[in-house]
């Protein structure tokens, strides 16, 4: 049984974090999805709601995650959308120059 109910996934449109997505909706989680790409991300959230029971939320928010001073207000707005926060999937980083090194 699955005790993450309330979760919310930053860089949710990568490949690893849609299908962890559709396992925690599988097993009963409600999600609040942050990606960059405001299409990728309303088709996954789509897909999402259409796989969750009518008990779930599936919320989310475009969000470019390399401003650190939006992350205070994602975090925020994640909890009042779902309630509470019993888990955060980070599927998120940055890549630093490869020539550069």
């Amino acid at each position: 049984m699955n005790s993450l109910k309330n979760v919310v996934i930053f860089g949710a449109t990568s490949a690893i974090a849609e299908q962890t997505a559709r396992q925690l909706v599988a097993q009963g989680a409600s999600l609040y999805c942050v990606g960059r790409n405001k299409e990728k991300l309303t088709a996954m959230l789509d897909d999402l709601r259409v796989r969750a029971g009518s008990q779930q939320k599936i919320e989310g928010r475009v969000a470019d995650l390399t401003d650190s001073s939006q992350h205070a207000q994602l975090i925020a707005s994640a909890e009042q959308e779902l309630g509470a926060l019993d888990g955060v999937l980070i599927a998120h980083g940055t890549l630093p120059d490869q020539q550069g090194d």
